[in-house]
């Protein structure tokens, strides 16, 4: 999912975001679709426009919604490959890249690695 505003002006002390991406990783979709929002995206968008970003990438690791974790391995299985390079083209040459999950719940996640530069950030 991809979202995009327009800015008249940098954020101020944020100005190094000015018209850049965020690109952030999430484990499913769970709710939320191009058009209606969950708390999940909602936060992440009031965050990344407080940031001064003017663009935010939202990749999954599992594609299928689904409010049930425990399902998406099994379900996500066929989609693996093709999701696998759809993230790292994401994450492409992107300034930050976060990578978030809901609170609830516990997700065993099996090994995955996207490759590339960049510097990693704990958001608290």
């Amino acid at each position: 999912m991809r979202k995009q505003w327009e800015m008249h002006e940098p954020v101020p002390g944020k100005e190094e975001n000015y018209n850049q991406c965020a690109t952030v990783l999430l484990i499913n979709p769970h709710k939320a679709t191009a058009l209606i929002t969950d708390r999940t995206v909602m936060n992440i968008t009031n965050f990344v426009v407080a940031e001064g970003f003017c663009t935010l990438n939202i990749v999954n690791l599992f594609p299928p919604m689904s409010p049930k974790p425990k399902a998406l391995v099994t379900e996500s299985k066929r989609y693996m490959e093709f999701n696998k390079v759809y993230i790292q083209e994401a994450c492409k040459d992107r300034k930050i890249i976060i990578i978030a999950c809901g609170a609830k719940g516990k997700y065993h996640i099996p090994e995955c690695s996207i490759s590339g530069n960049g510097r990693t950030q704990e958001l608290n």
